[in-house]
């Protein structure tokens, strides 16, 4: 068996052989890891029905559409993450938003800007 760390994507497509025929969010874990979500790995339907999803990351002043913990010198993870979906039957976005109680990130010790990516 392969160890490692286990590297992990969401997507409204399906990366592989399409084996159903449903819609919806699909998760696939690969293991070793190797920063190509397109490769290996098991693929799952993880939200059938879902039909858009979006997230944005609080760097401790404002929303960023993207996040990549690898970028700075020493790695920080968002303070929250807002999640916005839509299920195929719904007429308006729905929202989440995340706290991550480990993140040193606030108000006051902000990730400066260019620090994500």
């Amino acid at each position: 068996p392969q160890g490692g760390i286990t590297e992990y994507a969401l997507s409204l497509t399906a990366t592989g052989q399409p084996t159903t025929d449903k819609s919806g969010l699909f998760l696939r874990g690969q293991v070793p890891a190797d920063g190509d979500a397109t490769q290996g790995g098991t693929e799952t339907m993880f939200f059938e029905g879902l039909s858009d999803i979006q997230f944005e990351f609080w760097d401790g002043t404002q929303w960023l559409p993207t996040w990549d913990s690898t970028v700075t010198e020493s790695r920080r993870l968002p303070a929250a993450v807002r999640i916005s979906y839509r299920m195929s039957t719904d007429t308006a976005d729905r929202m989440l938003i995340v706290k991550l109680p480990l993140s040193d990130v606030t108000a006051l010790n902000p990730i400066t800007q260019g620090a994500t990516g």
